[in-house]
């Protein structure tokens, strides 16, 4: 085959086509390369910001029910015990719920 090639006087322009070839398939492999490695680096990011979310909204929720607590034991503590914050809280917590209507508020108690 390349006998033939040389008689003809192509072998230069084989040379050159092959090596064209490689060149672009050495292009493409780089090209693939640095695409797979910028997906990654964008998928460890958008982890990140999303880890970064999530301890936020964690945050915030741990802050509201700190708030809460708070809101419930000072209602508590402020004067007979009576508030429907610790009313609601018995609510959550109790097995009969008849036993939280000594927290009601007094106006509320009288509705009843």
């Amino acid at each position: 085959m390349i006998e033939l090639l040389t008689r003809l006087g192509l072998t230069g322009r084989v040379h050159r086509v092959l090596a064209a070839i490689a060149l672009a398939a050495a292009c493409l492999a780089l090209l693939w390369l640095w695409a797979r490695s910028h997906d990654e680096k964008q998928q460890a990011a958008g982890a990140s910001a999303q880890r970064e979310g999530d301890l936020r909204e964690t945050i915030n929720r741990a802050e509201q029910g700190n708030a809460a607590r708070v809101e419930i034991q000072d209602a508590f503590n402020r004067g007979d015990g009576r508030s429907a914050a610790v009313y609601d809280q018995c609510l959550r917590t109790a097995r009969t719920p008849a036993n939280c209507e000594r927290f009601l508020p007094r106006e509320q108690a009288t509705d009843r």
